[in-house]
């Protein structure tokens, strides 16, 4: 991954609080950035995948790190996910051959808005670098949350198990819909400039019981009907609220998902706190 680390480095970007920087990033660069990145670990990850043996069986010692464990879930505030990735460095230089870490990394072609490549990009540089003498020593190898399937009928596997997972989180979703609670905030109120969604549930799905999303509106999205507090907010109901919820088990679907197209292809274990 020592192409990796050089391209972070071209960009002023040495250590995790450099991390920071891609905030102020110009948007013409965020956005070479971003392509650089992704087709960088892309080309590094269908490397390992082409020269890897399948036949040796799964490696007790080799994991994908959970949604969980790597901070790509729960509390998104810094000092939470550095204590994440810093559990996950210690346990991957105490105990494993060598631990897959999923970046939060689209493709670019996929990423609508500024904001969410720059969070995108934050998010992935942070893991990358706080794990940088993981990463350079082959322990923690980085990849985007893409498989690899040489033939049609694994292929037509994987998109079969994709839509199988996505179901079950559907019908989860609106199992435990009547555990959360949801806020709508207005975008202008907003301390992100974005319309918010304010979560508050079972600490199972939730770390500290709470989460905050942004997310994209449709012009369909606010009801004539709602009376917004002084901080333009008001609870969601219904079907917008079940939209809502099922972001959270989307994720999970998302993370299981890449685990058996890819992981389970890599003979490793899945590794969750």
């Amino acid at each position: 991954m020592g192409a990796v680390t050089e391209l972070l480095e071209g960009y002023g970007l040495v250590q995790d609080r450099d991390s920071v920087l891609i905030h102020e990033f110009p948007e013409k660069k965020l956005a070479r950035f971003h392509r650089q990145l992704y087709s960088t670990i892309l080309a590094e990850q269908r490397k390992a995948q082409e020269n890897f043996d399948r036949d040796c069986g799964i490696d007790p010692f080799s994991f994908v790190a959970g949604r969980s464990i790597r901070a790509d879930a729960g509390c998104g505030e810094l000092p939470c996910r550095l204590e994440k990735l810093d559990f996950l460095g210690r346990y991957a230089a105490l105990y494993a051959n060598r631990v897959i870490l999923p970046l939060p990394l689209q493709d670019p072609a996929k990423v609508e808005h500024k904001e969410q490549a720059a969070y995108q990009l934050f998010n992935s540089s942070l893991a990358i670098l706080r794990l940088r003498p993981l990463v350079d020593a082959g322990l923690v190898f980085p990849v985007t949350m893409r498989s690899f399937h040489n033939c049609e009928h694994s292929l037509a596997w994987a998109n079969e198990t994709i839509e199988v997972m996505h179901a079950a989180a559907y019908d989860a979703a609106a199992c435990f819909k009547n555990a959360f609670t949801v806020k709508y905030q207005l975008p202008e109120k907003s301390p992100t400039g974005l319309a918010s969604a304010y979560f508050e549930g079972p600490e199972d799905f939730l770390e500290h019981g709470e989460l905050v999303l942004t997310f994209d509106e449709n012009a369909d999205w606010r009801l004539k009907s709602w009376r917004y507090d002084d901080n333009g907010m008001v609870e969601v109901r219904g079907s917008r609220k079940l939209f809502l919820i099922k972001t959270i088990f989307q994720g999970i679907a998302d993370d299981t998902s890449f685990y058996l197209t890819y992981g389970r292809d890599n003979n490793a274990r899945y590794l969750s706190s």
